[in-house]
């Protein structure tokens, strides 16, 4: 293996590529590693934000002898700590990525089945980890060096940027069909006055996120979907799920299955046939399965009617 793969064999897909654009998103928080005021420098902090799709929050991934550079789109910084030492609340910042040492590396670890990692510090002899300080779930909450616990603040989902992987989202699918994450409510709990549950339909757009299609799009607001924790510290907002309440921001329609479908027609321009009572949405030629005669392949979107 050389030096232009990540070794991620925890997730259960292949190699990331060092050349493709990753977002990297705090599952406790749902907020984005983000370079503070896109200011690319060094000695720029590194914070958590809110999703915008911004230069600032994509990262190129490294593999380097076991560990793993995060390095800035444009290739020119790095995240760092600002010095070898295990000490708790160091901040992470930029750094030139070219003349990188062990303030540089972090070995991913995913020991917790829902496919998020685990970066550990190789500055700390790979005792800490980055985490968003005080486990907040507010913008702008700086990223440190911390101990490992049970508060989701030090693990964080990997999400492709800048071309769709339908293994990702596979990947994601497999890892999270059982349980759920901090990062998502719990679509169960709301019914709306046509009593429809829209919680596996919220599942498939978690599942299409983590593979690159994810929420923003240019146009009409009806095809976002889009999910943030509100900036509130109420602890049952992070260890419970109340569905759509005042803890979640809610926009607008993929958790509702017409609308999913609607995007998955007319926005990705993706084919469909029928299958007896359901509708089964092909993503290439590559088929596995045989559903009612039609060919169907592992990470199809299949809509029961």
């Amino acid at each position: 293996m050389n030096d232009n793969s990540v070794l991620t064999k925890a997730a259960n897909v292949e190699f990331f590529e060092y050349g493709p654009c990753y977002y990297i998103k705090n599952v406790r928080s749902g907020k984005f590693l983000t370079v503070q005021h896109d200011e690319f420098s060094v000695g720029q902090k590194i914070i958590q934000l809110n999703y915008t799709g911004g230069n600032n929050q994509k990262w190129k991934i490294k593999y380097v002898n076991g560990y793993y550079q995060l390095i800035t789109y444009n290739n020119a910084y790095a995240i760092s700590m600002p010095s070898i030492s295990n000490n708790i609340g160091l901040q992470a910042q930029l750094a030139v990525s070219n003349y990188y040492d062990d303030k540089q590396l972090f070995m991913a670890t995913d020991m917790l089945g829902n496919g998020s990692y685990r970066f550990q510090t190789k500055a700390s002899g790979n005792t800490r980890v980055l985490l968003a300080n005080g486990a907040s779930v507010y913008n702008n909450t700086s990223i440190v060096q911390g101990n490992a616990g049970g508060q989701w603040n030090d693990q964080w989902l990997v999400e492709i940027a800048d071309n769709k992987r339908v293994n990702m989202s596979i990947a994601y699918a497999e890892k999270n069909y059982s349980h759920r994450l901090a990062t998502y409510p719990n679509f169960d709990y709301y019914i709306d006055y046509e009593n429809k549950i829209y919680e596996s339909t919220n599942f498939a757009s978690q599942c299409l996120t983590a593979g690159g299609y994810n929420y923003y799009r240019t146009g009409n607001i009806s095809d976002w979907w889009y999910i943030n924790k509100k900036e509130q510290d109420l602890s049952n907002q992070n260890y419970n799920y109340e569905g759509l309440t005042d803890y979640w921001d809610v926009r607008i329609r993929w958790y509702q299955p017409s609308q999913l479908r609607s995007y998955l027609i007319n926005q990705l321009n993706k084919s469909y046939q029928s299958i007896n009572n359901a509708l089964c949405f092909s993503n290439n030629s590559n088929y596995y399965y045989l559903l009612d005669n039609i060919e169907c392949k592992k990470g199809d979107i299949i809509f029961l009617t």
